[in-house]
């Protein structure tokens, strides 16, 4: 039950559809609501004969999103209706007194709410050419269908870059789904959802497959169409900050099984061992004593240590990345971070990370003050008011 939507599974329909039809109709003449019921499902050819309903073989409707299979029919049945609306409510838009910057506030308040809820009610791939045609009809109704007179790399820089904020479609989608990741952090039991994307990897866990390099993961296993998709953005994320064949020191100790499937790594987690960093100093792994010191490992481990020794030799990029730590995008690799990190504040930042890691040509005024001061200018030093 969400809201005022009410999904019901039946095991005997025959059964049980009489007294639950009773029981809502009984509701709806105290409640005064229509009560549209819709039944998909093999047993609906038999069904039809005795019940009067609004039967559905195709797809079903559920909190404003079409549910259907294969996958290719959802992407369908979502996307193609929501470019038509948005087409057409900018038609309807577009004689409106509004300046260009009127415009773009428009398209925050009216459109963008509508895209983000199908992005985030919907976790799956989609091709880019969906997003570019969302984003071109932002562009169109901003400029009035005219040629437009600013870049738009330009004015989808953040206000204190010197842009307007202009909306990222596509980047909004990557961020939407990036903002997935955060509840793959979270503890068993938690969130049921990622409990049943749990159940399709029975040699490892989620978030142990999710930090694995994209080439040290070993054959491609068959993953649920939501849990592929986050699995994508995320390694595109990673990539972003060049590791795409090494671990990143931040990444669960038990993710190591990958490429060492013998180490006992479970005495070592029980001791409060939970990432590979812990046991790094100064870009190197610690010496079994300082170990032994530090969290108490017994000496009978020493060969473990020596596995785990050459695996991360091996396997760990410890180099640090280019991408400064002070950047939104830096401060969200950190495990600790992904599972602390609050909900509401999720979309947001994943956005300003994917805009950060966005190349983008230097500003000319900046250069022109450069140019004047004879001096280069960091980003803080700019932003700085």
């Amino acid at each position: 039950m969400f809201a005022d939507d009410i999904f019901v599974a039946l095991s005997d329909p025959e059964q049980s559809l009489p007294p639950l039809l009773t029981l809502l109709t009984d509701y709806g003449g105290i409640s005064y609501y229509r009560l549209p019921i819709n039944l998909p499902g093999p047993t609906v050819n038999t069904l039809k004969t005795s019940f009067e309903l609004d039967w559905r073989t195709t797809s079903i409707t559920y909190l404003g999103v079409k549910i259907a299979t294969p996958i290719s029919n959802v992407v369908k049945l979502n996307y193609k209706p929501l470019i038509q609306l948005c087409t057409t409510d900018v038609h309807k838009w577009k004689n409106a007194k509004l300046s260009w910057l009127g415009r773009v506030n428009a398209y925050k308040m009216m459109l963008l709410p509508r895209l983000l809820y199908i992005f985030r009610m919907l976790t799956i791939d989609i091709q880019a050419v969906i997003y570019k045609s969302l984003q071109a009809i932002c562009n169109s109704y901003i400029w009035g269908g005219k040629k437009p007179r600013l870049p738009l790399s330009f004015l989808q820089r953040t206000t204190n870059m010197g842009g307007i904020g202009l909306p990222n479609i596509g980047l909004y989608y990557k961020a939407s789904i990036l903002a997935t990741s955060i509840h793959l952090h979270a503890q068993q039991g938690v969130t049921q959802w990622v409990d049943m994307e749990q159940d399709q990897l029975s040699q490892t866990s989620l978030l142990n497959y999710m930090w694995t390099p994209r080439t040290l993961r070993g054959p491609k296993m068959s993953l649920y169409p939501t849990t592929t998709a986050t699995i994508k953005v995320w390694d595109d994320f990673m990539s972003s900050f060049g590791w795409k064949k090494h671990f990143h020191p931040e990444a669960p100790l038990n993710a190591l099984h990958a490429v060492n499937p013998t180490i006992p790594l479970a005495r070592w987690s029980h001791l409060g061992i939970s990432q590979i960093q812990q046991l790094c100093r100064e870009q190197s792994i610690m010496s079994f004593p300082d170990i032994r010191d530090k969290w108490g490992v017994p000496v009978r481990d020493i060969f473990p240590y020596l596995q785990l020794k050459n695996a991360i030799n091996t396997h760990v990029k410890n180099t640090p990345s280019t991408m400064p730590t002070t950047t939104v995008a830096a401060r969200l690799i950190p495990h600790r971070c992904w599972a602390a990190l609050t909900k509401p504040k999720a979309l947001s930042l994943c956005y300003k990370a994917w805009l950060e890691l966005t190349p983008r040509k230097p500003l000319a005024c900046k250069q022109n003050w450069e140019n004047e001061r004879r001096k280069e200018l960091t980003d803080d030093e700019w932003m700085k008011p």
